[in-house]
């Protein structure tokens, strides 16, 4: 009875221990296939990521997956075919291997769906631009960054008043005042001539001297409005031949276009927004894009910068628009310093005077003065904007140290030779590349973002690539899918993944 009751007892036992063996091993395997699933996502979407565009990689520096799998238009099936392939790699062991591997677990996938999906040009062509703020921030350090944000705002502010004050001198100094300077001239001769005529030896003696009075200075006047008269690239390059005359017109660039749009997966950047990004973004510009001092090659463009600035579709037409800019900017500055300095404003009026004798209209020497001021600045600019184009430096503000041009030296000018020649580098002045960053800082950067989009676009189409969409560059994306066992139990899982997520490791 004994052993039969031990027997009992053992056998209830054993059932119990068995049914919470088999549990427990059901209970393992269950959470071994949740595990398998979610390790076969993981390496695919790794493995996905993992395909970057080289491209973009090494000319801009920024990661992003081509959508288009060398089409014209974004895949999404093609990209959710090979994430699907390289979970299988994980669900079944032995693909691609001639012996060995196993699955225990006997998993098969079921429907697999790219649910979701990030391109480069979502929210106005902010993803592109957080990726590129946030190679900045790793690549410049905190103290660079520091260091332009001291240094940009006010100095673009101070450009922007200067070019402002620019356009009032530009808009005083059309040549009218010029013109009815010349009128009251003539008018004075004329009555000089009369008053010989009819032998008034005295009168016409003392117009005579008058007429004939020399100035150490000459007249400057007829060699300014010249200069004033020609066209901005002539002033400053002299030869326009070895200026660039690509064009993207016609280019069917982003701005051509409307854009692809993400899906589901629409991941904010929270870096770009305030003065901070708007710096590190205009670095970035700066850095991977041609300007006419640093020219790009086979980039469409080859002055980049200058067309993210001022939106045009020729090299040429960007160009002379950021040379009317600079011109404008160092006018009002240089005529500040001759207002300032008392040495040159004594200058001003000794040549105005000297002037308004010659002209026989003394009573004139005020406006002369004032015509005088506004030319040799503008004289001096032209100067400043050639030694800007030569990749030299100029002083933001003058000193009699970094002044160049003797007013005396304004009437024998011969612009494309002798105001080259007289062109300074100042060292710790501002570079063209200095007013760039300026300019870029006063300007939208929504604008500036969706302009170099398009420069991305020109650039990798200028590597051969003819098809290349930055609307079809995905940079982040959901995938669902799920696996079922032997035992029909079925395990689903959606992963979200982005480049972002590296950048914050």
């Amino acid at each position: 009875m004994r052993r039969g009751s031990i027997s009992i007892y053992l056998s209830l036992t054993m059932l119990v221990m068995t049914a919470l063996l088999a549990a427990v091993f059901y209970s393992v395997r269950a959470q071994a296939g949740r595990m398998q699933l979610a390790n076969s996502v993981d390496q695919a979407l790794f493995s996905t990521f993992a395909q970057y565009d080289r491209d973009l990689l090494e000319n801009f520096d920024v990661f992003f997956i081509d959508g288009s799998c060398g089409t014209d238009s974004l895949c999404p099936l093609v990209l959710s075919d090979r994430i699907e392939d390289a979970m299988s790699y994980i669900l079944h062991p032995k693909k691609g291997r001639i012996a060995g591997g196993g699955n225990l677990l006997s998993l098969s996938r079921t429907e697999s769906y790219l649910t979701g999906y990030t391109l480069a040009t979502d929210v106005d062509g902010l993803i592109f631009a957080s990726s590129a703020i946030e190679y900045m921030k790793e690549t410049i350090g905190a103290q660079g960054i520091s260091q332009l944000l001291d240094l940009v705002p006010q100095n673009a502010a101070y450009s922007r008043s200067q070019e402002a004050r620019g356009q009032d001198l530009e808009s005083r100094a059309d040549g009218s005042s010029y013109a009815e300077i010349q009128a009251e001239a003539a008018a004075a001769k004329a009555e000089n001539d009369a008053l010989r005529a009819e032998g008034d030896a005295a009168a016409a003696e003392t117009a005579s001297a008058a007429e004939t009075a020399g100035s150490e200075y000459g007249n400057p006047l007829p060699v300014i409005e010249r200069l004033r008269q020609m066209s901005f690239m002539e002033l400053v390059l002299g030869d326009t031949s070895g200026v660039s005359e690509s064009s993207i017109a016609g280019a069917g660039l982003l701005r051509d276009r409307k854009a692809e749009s993400g899906l589901g997966v629409i991941d904010v950047p929270d870096n770009t927004g305030g003065p901070y990004s708007k710096v590190l973004y205009n670095e970035y510009i700066l850095s991977h894009f041609g300007n006419y001092v640093t020219p790009g090659e086979n980039r469409g463009l080859a002055y980049q910068a200058e067309y993210i600035l001022e939106g045009e579709d020729t090299d040429i037409a960007n160009l002379e628009s950021i040379v009317r800019k600079l011109l404008l900017t160092r006018e009002a500055a240089n005529i500040i310093y001759l207002y300032t300095d008392p040495v040159k404003h004594a200058e001003v009026e000794a040549c105005a005077q000297g002037v308004a004798a010659m002209l026989l209209i003394p009573f004139a020497a005020p406006a002369i003065g004032a015509l005088i001021a506004a030319g040799w600045a503008f004289c001096e600019s032209i100067v400043d904007v050639r030694a800007l184009l030569a990749g030299k430096k100029t002083a933001l503000a003058k000193t009699a140290e970094t002044w160049q041009v003797d007013l005396r030296a304004i009437p024998g000018i011969v612009a494309a030779d002798v105001l080259g020649d007289m062109s300074k580098d100042v060292p710790g002045g501002v570079s063209y590349t200095d007013y760039l960053r300026f300019y870029l800082f006063l300007a939208d950067m929504q604008v500036s973002v969706a302009r170099s989009l398009d420069m991305v676009e020109s650039t990798l189409r200028g590597l051969g690539r003819s098809n290349f969409r930055l609307d079809t560059c995905v940079f982040a994306l959901t995938f669902d899918t799920g696996v079922v066992s032997e035992h029909k139990k079925t395990w689903t899982m959606s992963q979200t993944m982005s480049y972002k997520d590296f950048f914050d490791r």
